[in-house]
């Protein structure tokens, strides 16, 4: 199983200029923030969605999610 951090807080933004969203985590005992690439407003929409929910996970291979899994 990969290791995953939780979701400290966020940062959302939108540049109206090129149309492109911005999410900038910080997680938890992690110095640096973590920048996702997001696409269009729709990924946007569905990252508020996740984000909105707690606790909130971010993995390395770039999986964000909520809830626990049991073993």
């Amino acid at each position: 199983m990969q290791e995953q951090r939780q979701i400290a807080s966020y940062q959302l933004g939108w540049n109206h200029i090129t149309n492109q969203p911005l999410v900038v985590l910080r997680l938890q005992n992690t110095p640096l923030p973590v920048t996702l690439q997001v696409q269009n407003a729709e990924e946007l929409n569905a990252l508020i969605a996740i984000l909105g929910r707690s606790p909130v996970f971010y993995r390395a291979d770039g999986l964000v999610f909520t809830g626990q899994l049991q073993a």
